[in-house]
């Protein structure tokens, strides 16, 4: 840790993203890690927050002390290597494991999926995962970058199949990111009739985290015949994913070539 430099953005840190619904020992972990110095929360939270080091600053009261601080932009001593973000792994093997990415991994990544990944046709992309979770990254920071809007799905959508594609149906040149069990649950919706297909305004489906199976791509070309499949993969430690397929057919199913200005060594 002590390599990197951690004053990334005008602020002068990086981000450590915390999911209130983890165990207080999970987030106590984590912030003594890291050793946060700052950590921004909301009132209704702060008594299910461990007790840490950090300085607490509720978002939604106290603006009082906020607006009496320099309102000038401090100056920005940011480089390529300071780090971006810090994301946890699951710990499934074990203790679980800080990442960190730098400002280069990340500026690079994000500009692969604006240009290549996104393209001409996906105007709107929802913001279906938690911020723990870095595919979240492609979901939140490319609309931004293209001066559009970051779409926020409430919990109560997110966890319905049948009023996601709704959701989805409701806009236009749209793409979806999710895991395969959830885009197939989707898709069990529409071929029970309970759901209308997104024809009109799904254009591109970007899935990862699982396995895409054979059938589920079959699925997908049967309920949405012009939708664009991409099959992405790779580990936190890669800035999210390291390589991407473009799916054509059930039996053409990879995990393609590296992403920009990346290597894959086998």
């Amino acid at each position: 840790r002590s390599r990197l430099r951690w004053d990334s953005h005008q602020a002068g840190g990086a981000y450590v993203p915390l999911d209130p619904a983890s165990p207080k020992e999970r987030l106590a972990s984590m912030l003594a890690d890291t050793q946060a110095p700052v950590l921004l929360t909301q009132a209704r939270m702060v008594d299910g927050l461990p007790e840490c080091g950090a300085h607490v600053v509720c978002l939604d009261s106290g603006w009082e002390a906020v607006a009496q601080q320099r309102k000038e932009n401090p100056l920005s001593r940011t480089t390529a290597e300071n780090v971006a973000y810090v994301l946890y792994t699951s710990g499934s093997t074990g203790q679980p494991k800080g990442v960190m990415i730098e400002h280069r991994s990340l500026v690079n990544y994000l500009c692969w999926v604006k240009e290549s990944l996104l393209g001409d046709t996906v105007l709107r992309l929802p913001l279906t995962t938690k911020l723990t979770f870095d595919a979240c990254l492609k979901q939140l920071f490319p609309p931004l970058l293209r001066g559009g809007e970051v779409w926020i799905l409430s919990k109560e959508i997110l966890a319905q199949p049948a009023l996601l594609l709704s959701a989805l149906g409701a806009r236009t040149e749209v793409g979806l990111n999710c895991v395969p069990s959830l885009w197939k649950a989707m898709l069990d919706e529409i071929h029970s009739g309970r759901a209308i297909p997104p024809t009109e305004s799904l254009t591109r489906l970007f899935v990862g985290g699982e396995q895409l199976g054979k059938e589920l791509v079959r699925s997908s070309f049967s309920a949405v015949p012009h939708l664009q499949i991409w099959n992405l993969y790779g580990p936190t430690e890669a800035t999210a994913n390291a390589s991407v397929a473009r799916i054509l057919s059930e039996d053409e199913v990879s995990i393609g070539q590296p992403l920009a200005n990346t290597r894959i060594y086998i």
